[in-house]
């Protein structure tokens, strides 16, 4: 838990690269980084870093239905 939140601070910086690495990161956390991801992925303007976000998701098998409208 305590990496998930050093990597859910590391989403908020403003350097880009490592944002994406702490998104990728991330997926490796399983479903107590779900809603991190989710998060960041709802205000994300970069397409790497949404691209990111969203493998971080599905690398532990995300599964929503309300997120379907935010992942389409």
């Amino acid at each position: 838990q305590e990496v998930v939140s050093a990597l859910s601070k590391a989403l908020k910086e403003e350097d880009l690269p490592i944002k994406i690495q702490a998104a990728r990161a991330l997926g490796q956390f399983g479903r107590s980084a779900f809603p991190v991801l989710f998060d960041a992925l709802k205000t994300a303007k970069d397409p790497a870093l949404q691209t990111a976000l969203l493998r971080g998701l599905r690398a532990r098998g995300f599964s929503d239905p309300q997120a379907t409208p935010l992942l389409v």
